[in-house]
């Protein structure tokens, strides 16, 4: 599967002609930030998804850092539209080497286990809700054209294939 990053103009929404309608989505709790994301037309958007990532720019050093946290999906009350509402954003694991002095740098941390991914559809936003000093980063993901027969390329030694037989009939 390829997969696309948009520059910074297109995840702002800077080379939108128009902006998306957004009003029948519910306002902001106290504290968070409204996201929306709009992809342009594709030929096969049944081909693509939209991998959405959410995070935080910290001061970290060189060690591989992660946040915990979670998404949950919503639905517009009469409409069928879904978003998405990202919470618990904390420090979660990293990695523990010993870093030269200096390595400090902002970075955007991501947040995996809140990340979602959505089918590509160019027609409706993707709104995601965040606290407000949470980043939401997405990228594209396209299926490559070819699909890829997995019958009949390897078979099972005669060992796995007797074994496998004889446990399946319990």
């Amino acid at each position: 599967m390829k997969r696309y990053l948009f520059t910074l103009p297109l995840l702002l929404g800077a080379t939108m002609s128009h902006a998306a309608d957004t009003s029948m989505y519910p306002a902001p709790a106290k504290g968070e930030r409204v996201h929306v994301i709009e992809v342009p037309k594709q030929a096969n958007e049944s081909d693509m998804k939209v991998e959405v990532m959410p995070g935080k720019r910290l001061k970290v050093d060189c060690n591989r850092q992660m946040l915990s946290g979670s998404s949950e999906q919503h639905d517009v009350e009469g409409w069928g539209y879904s978003y998405y509402r990202v919470s618990n954003l904390e420090k979660g694991g990293s990695t523990l080497m010993a870093c030269p002095e200096g390595s400090e740098k902002q970075r955007f941390v991501a947040a995996h286990h809140a990340s979602f991914s959505v089918a590509y559809n160019s027609q409706l936003p993707i709104v995601v809700y965040a606290p407000a000093d949470v980043d939401v980063r997405y990228r594209v993901w396209k299926a490559e054209p070819n699909w890829h027969n997995s019958a009949g390329k390897k078979q099972l030694p005669k060992s796995a294939a007797k074994q496998q037989s004889t446990t399946s009939d319990h």
